[in-house]
């Protein structure tokens, strides 16, 4: 008998290979034993996709495997990138994960620490995106700074974003950080080209600056590209 090969209409995954069950999502079995709605792997590897530039979907290095993707599960610093030339990596290095829905992740900042820590984000917004990226049907209700960084498999933090001083941010910076190291989750802190990470940064502390030196394996833009 020959089974027709169907595709999903939403991922456009083959029925023969596909991890959904056509319309774009699945179920996974949760601890307790119930059964819980999932987005469908090939889904979140196209909203990816589909979110690169025109230039990076012709370009032969969507083909590749870059060093990027190697370092999904360790702890980065990212000297002198420009998130506008690392997103696109990033993104490629969630395409090629061979777990994607266990590689959610977010971006965030050393403003964005500040505002929540001072009460003027809202956090209760970013309940639903994470969800939907988690990929379950859970709600996540963040309490404080430490469920929000908690939560994704990758945080990215971008320093150099925060425009004015405060000085209990880089003691506020400093235990984001420490606090993914304790949890053991892997955190790519991000420097901007337009502001170095030195002794005057507004995000600087010793501790911090230790923590980057003893736990973070330092690379650049150029090493991140290069072919795995």
């Amino acid at each position: 008998m020959v089974v027709e090969d169907k595709k999903c209409p939403l991922c456009g995954a083959s029925s023969k290979n596909m991890h959904c069950d056509g319309s774009g999502g699945t179920s996974k079995q949760a601890p307790d034993g119930t059964w819980k709605a999932a987005m469908c792997p090939n889904m979140f590897i196209k909203r990816f996709y589909d979110q690169l530039d025109p230039s990076l979907k012709k370009a032969k290095i969507i083909r590749k495997r870059l060093k990027v993707c190697d370092y999904l599960d360790e702890n980065l610093f990212i000297r002198s990138a420009s998130w506008s030339k690392l997103a696109p990596l990033v993104k490629l290095a969630l395409i090629y994960s061979p777990k994607p829905l266990e590689h959610t992740h977010r971006v965030t900042s050393d403003r964005e620490i500040t505002g929540i820590k001072l009460g003027k984000r809202d956090m209760s917004r970013d309940t639903v995106a994470l969800t939907a990226l988690a990929g379950d049907g859970d709600q996540f209700h963040f309490r404080d700074l430490d469920d929000f960084l908690r939560h994704p498999k990758l945080l990215i933090l971008r320093l150099g974003d925060l425009g004015y001083k405060n000085i209990a941010c880089p003691g506020w910076v400093y235990e984001s950080v420490n606090l993914r190291l304790i949890e053991g989750n892997p955190t790519w802190i991000v420097e901007s080209p337009e502001v170095q990470w030195t002794s005057l940064h507004l995000a600087y502390s010793d501790a911090l600056d230790s923590l980057l030196t003893e736990s973070f394996k330092e690379v650049t833009l150029k090493e991140l590209r290069v072919p795995a």
